[in-house]
Parts: structure tokens; C-alpha cells; sequence
């Protein structure tokens, strides 16, 4: 019995996919959703001119359609399979190429999360066979392009260091693309740029673990994805809620040298994300360029910067220190709430450091999140997005950001993801 099969006997959602022994020696698998994607082509093309790591890799996508799906969409799944069967049967590439048909689901709730999982359960049973668990199980997404040393990188940093668990990756909306009109791109790099935003300001706060949480640029190894319980089935935000586990654990980081493209196309298919977002702001141009104050993070430092002190403190010291807190940290969470958390970390922990830990992983990034979309909620969005990201890039100490323009804050965004996803832990 390998490393893994108890937990796949009891948890996979189908059984063996792929008939073929996996080759001894394989080290990276990338698994890719796919429903109704007219650029796989593209994507696996993509993967396939990428410089060859020292080890074998497999490449899985999951075919698959919600019960929703209409005759269009189910047609392009089956151009897609088409597609994939003569690149496996003509091109010659370094990974192997699989593919399973998981066809239209009955499932209600059947999402994103359920094909991300299929694929990477099915992942994870190729390196139980190999008795692999340091084996790397990659998730990408199949309208993405990415940078040629992927495969290398992820071999390099991932792989062979045995102390890291898994990494997400530097993800930027594709700036070339070739179908996608100008104001759509720009609506794309605008979103970028506020999730890149919210990252770095709750990194100036203090929250230690600012890492982005996208499926489309992850990767684990396998018997970490097995003791973080595996993807779990969410119609949306499947990758936020693995990684939010998986992370504070340790040995996670962010491979920034590794550069995943993802489309600027629009999209229904969940509430947010990418392609939902590009579509509203397309149709809201007046508030494009809006965004939050930054000082909605100032309020969130007293939380978050040196929260050891509060270990062992007693409760009527620790209800001193709430009531010195932000007026609209106090209307978020009340002080019999925050008290009983920071009561109970105390008293289950042994030193201040197991503590802080523990601190954070309660009063985490959805704890942030949470709270800035309450106070965005209440007050609107009004600061121009190049003013707020000049005011926090000047708070966290960068005095030469030339900040000026748009693309010179993202430039300047994008040039901080290391600085952002570093972590004290």
C-alpha cells in the first residue's frame, strides 16, 4: 500500500483515470480544468515549449461540463478532446499528455472545485503508485500561458528541497493578447492590480502570510495535498479555501521567478475572479479607477504588528488593548468575540511563538479581507487607484516608487511580489 491509497480509497471522487503505469522517475504533474475552452491548444503548446526538467512530468486535463451546460458549451468539450487527442498522438514533448471525459455532471453543485480535484486526486494516485510523496502536483488553468522555465524552476525550488511544501507563482494578465480588445485588457490589469494592492497592503499591516491563492499558479507536493485533506469541491474560490489551510503550516512560498499569463477573456461562470470581474468593470467605467483608502490598513496593523504581546495577558488587560483599537475594527468584531479568540490561543499555547501562529491563522487574510469589504460596503470606493497605491507604497517605506501613472504603479506591484509574499515563519 503506497502513501496515499488509504486516503484515496476513501476520498477520490472516481477511480483510477489513466490505465498506463506512470514512469518511474516522474516528478511533475500539472493538472488543468477544462469546460468549454477554445485555447487549450494554446495552453498545452504553451507547456510544451518550456525547458525539460531532470525528471519525467504528466500533464492530466479534466474534461467536464455542469449540468447547466448548454449545447455550445458541450460541443467545444468535445472539439477540446478531439484537440488533445491528436496533439497526443502527433507532438512529441518531454511530459506525457492524458486526458479523462468526465462528461456532464448530475451533481448540482458541480464547479471548478470538483474538476480541480478530479485532476489532482487523480495526480496524487499516480505518485502513490511511484511512492513518490515529494512528487509535485501543479495546478494551472487552460487559458493560461507561461514562462519556459516552469517546469525547470518548479524542479529546482520545489522538488529537490525537501523542507518546502508547495509554492504559488507570479500571475499577470496576459498584456498581448491577441483576441482581446484594449479597454478589456486594461479592465483585467485593473483588477490585477487590486488584488495585487489588497496583498501588499495587508503585508505593510503585518499579516505574515501574503501569498496569492490562485489555482491557476500553484503547486504542491503530494503527500502534503494528501494530509491537507485535497481540493475540496467549492464552486469558486476552491484554491483560496485549500491553500488558506495549507499555508500557515509552513514551507509554502511564492516562486515569483515563474511567470503564469492569465486571459483578460470575460466570464459568468462564478460570482468573482477574473473574468466576472473584467465583465463589471467594463460596464461600470466611472469606478474603474476607485479604489479604497489605504488607511483602511493602518487600521488593521494593530491587530496584526507585534501580536505576542498579547500572550498570557489577562482578560481585563486584553480588553484594554481592544478598546484602544480602530473604531471600525470595533464595529466588525465585538470584544466578548475577539477577547474569548485571543483568551483561548493563550491558553492552548505554550510559548509566545506557537501563539502568534496560532494568532494569525484565527485572525488570518480572510479575517482582512472581511474586514476592508465591510468598510468598503459602508463607504464606497472613492480614491483614485495610482494615488492609493503611490500613499501605501510610500507607508511601507518605498520613497522612490515613481508612482505617476497606471502602468508605472503596476509595473511597481509587480516588481514587489517578493517583498510582498515573504514570510517571517
Amino acid at each position: 500500500m503506497g502513501f496515499a491509497s488509504a486516503w484515496l480509497a476513501k476520498n477520490a471522487l472516481y477511480p483510477q483515470l489513466i490505465d498506463s503505469a506512470p514512469e518511474a522517475g516522474t516528478g511533475i504533474i500539472v493538472v488543468i480544468p477544462s469546460f468549454a475552452e477554445e485555447e487549450i491548444e494554446k495552453t498545452i503548446k504553451s507547456l510544451a515549449e518550456c525547458e525539460a526538467p531532470p525528471c519525467h512530468c504528466e500533464v492530466i486535463v479534466i474534461v467536464n461540463a455542469p449540468g447547466t451546460a448548454d449545447q455550445n458549451e458541450i460541443e467545444t468539450n468535445k472539439r477540446t478532446i478531439s484537440i488533445l487527442k491528436a496533439w497526443r498522438d502527433i507532438e512529441e514533448c518531454f511530459f506525457r499528455l492524458y486526458f479523462f471525459d468526465a462528461g456532464v455532471s448530475e451533481l448540482p453543485d458541480w464547479g471548478i472545485g470538483f474538476a480541480r480535484k478530479t485532476g489532482m486526486d487523480e495526480a496524487l494516485r499516480r505518485f502513490d503508485l511511484l511512492s513518490q510523496p515529494n512528487g509535485i502536483i501543479a495546478s494551472l488553468d487552460a487559458d493560461c500561458r507561461i514562462s519556459h522555465n516552469y517546469f525547470t524552476a518548479l524542479y529546482e525550488q520545489l522538488f529537490s528541497d525537501r523542507s518546502k511544501t508547495g509554492c504559488s507563482m507570479n500571475l499577470i494578465n496576459t498584456p498581448d493578447c491577441e483576441y482581446a480588445a484594449t479597454e478589456q485588457i486594461q479592465a483585467a490589469e485593473i483588477y490585477e492590480l487590486g488584488r495585487r494592492y489588497m496583498r501588499f497592503g495587508m503585508r505593510y499591516a503585518g499579516y505574515p502570510w501574503c501569498i496569492d491563492t490562485s489555482g491557476a499558479a500553484m503547486a504542491i507536493k503530494a503527500d502534503v495535498y494528501a494530509r491537507a485533506g485535497g481540493m475540496n469541491k467549492r464552486m469558486a474560490g476552491e484554491d483560496f479555501w485549500f491553500l488558506r489551510k495549507i499555508i500557515p503550516t509552513g514551507g509554502f512560498f511564492n516562486a515569483h521567478i515563474i511567470t503564469v499569463f492569465h486571459s483578460p477573456r470575460l466570464s459568468a461562470r462564478v460570482p468573482f475572479g477574473t473574468g466576472m470581474s473584467v465583465s463589471q468593470l467594463l460596464t461600470d467605467n466611472a469606478k474603474a479607477f476607485l479604489i479604497y483608502n489605504p488607511s483602511l490598513f493602518d487600521n488593521l496593523c494593530p491587530i496584526w504588528r507585534d501580536p505576542q504581546k498579547l500572550f498570557r495577558l489577562k482578560p481585563s488587560e486584553i480588553g484594554y488593548f481592544y478598546n484602544n483599537l480602530p473604531s471600525s475594527i470595533k464595529e466588525f468584531i465585538n470584544e466578548e468575540k475577539f477577547c474569548s479568540n485571543v483568551c483561548e490561543i493563550s491558553s492552548n499555547t505554550s510559548t509566545s511563538e506557537t501563539f502568534t501562529k496560532r494568532y494569525y491563522t484565527r485572525f488570518d487574510y480572510l479575517f482582512g479581507l472581511r474586514y476592508i469589504n465591510s468598510c468598503v460596503r459602508n463607504e464606497g470606493m472613492n480614491e483614485n487607484i495610482v494615488t492609493a497605491c503611490s500613499m501605501l507604497a510610500l507607508k511601507a517605506g518605498f520613497k522612490k516608487t515613481e508612482i505617476s501613472s497606471f502602468y508605472s504603479a503596476l509595473s511597481f506591484y509587480r516588481d514587489s511580489e517578493a517583498w510582498i509574499s515573504y514570510s517571517p515563519f
